[in-house]
């Protein structure tokens, strides 16, 4: 199985009670596997799809 890395732009939940109130914008990358499954989640402001990209290379190392 390979695991590769998309960007992704998604709302989040509300900020006030109940999940109500305005939705931030959540910019950054997913690393996903080869049936499109998400992996793992990376913000912009933790490296976005640079750091998607290196977890995808850690995860196909692991399994050689």
């Amino acid at each position: 199985m390979t695991y590769s890395a998309i960007s992704a732009e998604e709302f989040g939940i509300g900020g006030g009670v109940n999940g109500s109130g305005k939705r931030q914008k959540i910019k950054g990358a997913y690393t996903i596997d080869q049936t499109g499954r998400k992996v793992r989640a990376f913000r912009d402001s933790e490296g976005g799809i640079t750091a998607a990209q290196k977890w995808a290379e850690t995860l196909n190392q692991r399994q050689q």
